[in-house]
Formats: C-alpha cells, structure tokens, sequence
C-alpha cells in the first residue's frame, strides 16, 4: 500500500474524534487532553486487532480483499450513518477515556484488516497516531470558534473516503 492509502485512512480515521471534540468545544489545555489520549487509543486499538488479523491471515488469504472492503464499508457507512442520524448532542461531561474508546473502536476494526492490506504496523500505529493528535487539535481550535455544525461533514468525508478505500482494493485484487 502506498502512502497516500494511509494517510486516507488515518484521516478517516481522525473524523470520529474531529466531531466529538468540535462538539465539545474544549478549552487549550482540555483539547491538548483530548488530542493525547485519543491519539494513544488510536494507536493501540489497531495493534489489537492487528494482532488479531495476523493471527486469522493463513485462514482467509484468498479472500482478504474481501474482509478489507467489508470491514471498511461498515466502518465508513457507520460513520456516515451517525453523522446524518444519530443525535448530534455531545456529553460534555463524559470521560475523555470512554470518548477515546468510543472514537477509537474504528481503529479496531481498522487494524483487524492492517495485515491484509500489507500495510507495516508500525507504519500506519505513527501515522494514525500523529493524525488524530493533529486533527484533534485543529478541532478544538474550530470547535472554541463555535462551527460545531460542520463535525458531522467532516465525519461523512471520512467514511467515504474509508468506503472508497474498501472499494479501491476489492477492485484491485479481482481486475488489476
């Protein structure tokens, strides 16, 4: 996988915890908390599941192309699901630790498929890691400017783009 792959699914990725934290609209030192625990959750959860996907690689092989696009379909269309539907109030009081796991539990799933992908570890743990901090800053500054209306937009671009990223390798294992 080249490199524009990986930062395509870091910033999918990063669109969770750009909406949770613009919808919170954090002070400097709450959005530096925020931007370094979600950043950590998002760089263990893939070694987890990462773990999981190596272990699960000699069994589904031949249909790994497959796993990748529905693992990222489901993903990127939960993603976009919430943006549009589901309630748009953020808890404000809610733990960071339990927003980290909530924003975090994509970058399981994501991880499950890393191995399939012939994507490094640690390649994409530093660049999933970087970007939600990055992200997650820049949310705090926007969110204390009060545009918290545009989290969900930048949450249904990050679907799509984990969604056309599924379907980018389905299409190059079966006719490129």
């Amino acid at each position: 996988m080249n490199i524009f792959t990986i930062i395509s699914i870091s910033l999918g990725l990063a669109m969770d915890s750009f909406a949770v934290t613009v919808g919170i609209k954090p002070t400097v030192k709450k959005t530096f908390e925020l931007a370094a625990v979600f950043a950590f959750f998002h760089m263990i959860m893939p070694i987890l599941g990462f773990m999981g996907g190596a272990f699960l690689g000699d069994f589904v092989e031949g249909v790994d192309h497959w796993i990748v696009f529905v693992i990222l379909g489901i993903v990127g269309g939960k993603m976009i699901f919430e943006a549009l539907f589901a309630n748009d109030n953020v808890d404000k009081k809610q733990p960071v630790i339990l927003l980290a796991i909530a924003t975090s539990i994509d970058a399981l799933t994501i991880g499950i498929g890393l191995p399939f992908m012939n994507i490094a570890l640690w390649v994409a743990v530093v660049s999933f890691g970087i970007t939600i901090f990055l992200v997650t800053m820049i949310a705090g500054f926007i969110g204390r400017k009060g545009a918290q209306f545009i989290g969900k937009y930048f949450e249904v671009f990050g679907g799509l783009i984990l969604i056309f990223i599924g379907v980018k390798t389905l299409l190059s294992h079966l006719w490129f």
